[in-house]
């Protein structure tokens, strides 16, 4: 607690202990005319400032309270921050004890400053005249946000609209609308939205305000640059957003989306830091950006825990992931390492909101693996460490209710043999992680596996295309014995991917999944290929011909077909002899192939 703080907490008990109105009066015209003995800026006009505040909230004289804050008002050279921030004080301190007559007198000063018009002798300095009164609309519009944080919090709700909010509104729609009034409405939906919080009646109240002032952050967000930092608007406004959204009513799932869509596609397109770094003049320009930056990034994680805390379901949370998949395909680097660092805040919120304490399984799980997975390869180490950041969340997510053993230690050695650029190196690591994961692999969420890290198949990145395979290729061979109900979708899920990817070390992939899977589920895989129409087609005919020349399944397949000619169907009663032939002709073509 500093000097300063601790001498107003014994100014304020000494004034309420006399309780004598006339000495707290006479305090406070004193403390007023010293002010003029000290310069502006000066830590000791500063206290003063705050002392005259302290003084008026005590005070019970309601004709002088008011006589000193309109003196203030009229008389505070607006132009100058340190004259501008001194009125403030003294306005919230006095709202401690009065808050109507501030708030009136306010609005007063507010509604004469409106009438005033540019002529006369003054009309040679309009531009002077302006800047002075858009500086009083600003210093109207925080000291507003500031008396919400000092009034009594029995009291703000019932004026937080009608007396605060909607003055501030008004002074911003009616003053020129720079980038001064522009922080200065960030600032006020910050500070307004945590005085209402600090209430402690805020889950009962509707803040009818509140998608207005979301539609003002959410613009200024659009309206910054994407190829620089040039101010602190970005990073403030999403952090305005973030208390706005604590506040009643609830959005929408759609809402939400909206919201954390733009501060992504604000946020995730930045140039990287040391570019931007290098077209800084000075040290100080440099230091300017690193510092916007990491404030920028600061906000967004902050964000995307304060909407899941929110919205704490599993379809919002699914929604987040998939606003993050644009970005992990991304063609530039930059972008996909900060959607991975999303990923790992997004999957910590979660853990420690949502999943605190053992529930039913993670039904997301192996969707997530199978998204994440890939990019253990990535070009970058940052990227590939991430990664396994991002997986470790998920093992400790998915093993709330079972011992992970020494999963966590296994994956931190892992992590550290990443930062090696020996791609065979990357692919043995990555396939080590591959098998840690098995052993806490749900076999129900095996098609959503399959089909995420088919996708990862598809990448623009040869290392993180390869990946995929592998990691599909040791999920089905460690896990695929538990995977029976799930074979048909899995085959259907390569069935599709197999036009589209031609490339030959990916397709032999493919193949070999099939292989696996056979390995563990003859009968169920060879059912799945039968029902493919004739005639058959190229992609089939190498599913069967895999099986055939795998020496261990071919006699088995063999014999699983013959049975099926020679067994009559439970439908065969009703066949016609047209369909008897093509059902023979679906065992016998793959006899030829095998």
């Amino acid at each position: 607690m500093s000097h300063h703080t601790i001498t107003q907490q014994f100014l304020r008990t000494s004034l309420e202990q006399i309780n004598d109105n006339a000495w707290s009066s006479q305090l406070s015209s004193e403390l007023s005319q010293q002010m003029a003995g000290y310069a502006s800026p000066s830590k000791e006009k500063c206290f003063l400032y705050k002392a005259l505040g302290i003084c008026l909230a005590v005070c019970q004289d309601p004709v002088h309270i008011k006589s000193q804050i309109q003196k203030f008002l009229k008389t505070t050279d607006y132009m100058e921050a340190p004259d501008r921030l001194g009125v403030i004080s003294i306005l919230s301190f006095s709202a401690e004890s009065h808050l109507d007559l501030i708030l009136n007198t306010l609005q007063e000063f507010g509604a004469a400053m409106d009438k005033l018009t540019i002529s006369g002798f003054i009309g040679h300095l309009k531009d002077y005249h302006h800047g002075k009164r858009a500086k009083t609309r600003s210093t109207l519009m925080l000291t507003y946000s500031k008396v919400a944080m000092h009034a009594p919090k029995e009291q703000l709700l019932s004026r937080v609209e009608a007396d605060i909010t909607e003055n501030i509104l008004h002074h911003y729609r009616t003053g020129c609308q720079d980038m001064d009034l522009k922080s200065t409405l960030i600032q006020n939906a910050t500070e307004i939205s945590c005085a209402v919080l600090k209430t402690g009646d805020s889950q009962a109240f509707e803040f009818s305000y509140k998608l207005e002032l979301l539609d003002y952050m959410m613009d200024f967000i659009k309206k910054e640059p994407l190829d620089s930092l040039v101010s602190p608007v970005r990073y403030e406004a999403m952090f305005a957003i973030g208390q706005l959204c604590k506040l009643k009513p609830s959005l929408t799932l759609e809402e939400n989306r909206e919201i954390l869509d733009l501060c992504f596609k604000s946020v995730f397109p930045l140039p990287p830091l040391e570019k931007m770094k290098e077209e800084g003049k000075k040290l100080e320009d440099t230091l300017h950006i690193e510092l916007m930056y990491e404030c920028s990034f600061e906000a967004l994680s902050e964000l995307m825990k304060i909407l899941l805390e929110e919205e704490p379901t599993p379809d919002w949370f699914q929604e987040m992931f998939h606003l993050l998949e644009t970005w992990l395909s991304s063609e530039k680097e930059w972008e996909r390492e900060r959607a991975l660092q999303a990923s790992v805040w997004l999957l910590t919120a979660y853990q420690e909101i949502v999943n605190s304490t053992p529930q039913e399984t993670f039904h997301q799980f192996g969707y997530l693996i199978g998204l994440l997975a890939p990019y253990t390869c990535a070009s970058v180490t940052t990227s590939r460490q991430l990664v396994v950041d991002c997986i470790n969340c998920l093992l400790n997510i998915q093993g709330q209710c079972t011992n992970l053993g020494s999963a966590d230690e296994e994956l931190r050695c892992l992590r550290e043999a990443l930062t090696t650029p020996d791609p065979e190196a990357l692919f043995q690591t990555s396939c080590k992680m591959a098998k840690v994961v098995s052993k806490y692999f749900p076999s129900e969420q095996a098609t959503d596996f399959i089909e995420a890290i088919l996708d990862g198949m598809l990448s623009a990145s040869p290392s993180c295309a390869t990946a995929a395979g592998l990691w599909m290729k040791i999920i089905l061979k460690e896990c695929g014995g538990a995977m029976l109900d799930e074979v048909s979708d899995i085959l259907s899920r390569i069935y599709i991917y197999m036009p589209t990817i031609k490339q030959g070390s990916l397709r032999q992939f493919l193949v070999e999944s099939v292989s696996i899977l056979a390995h563990h589920h003859l009968e169920a895989v060879i059912f799945s290929l039968l029902i493919k129409h004739l005639p058959m087609d190229s992609d089939t005919t190498e599913l069967w011909r895999s099986l055939g020349t795998d020496p261990l399944l071919a006699p088995q397949v063999l014999k699983v077909l013959i049975e099926k000619i020679k067994t009559p169907t439970s439908q065969e009663g009703r066949m016609t002899s047209e369909t008897k032939i093509d059902l023979h002709l679906a065992a016998a073509e793959p006899l030829t192939v095998s």
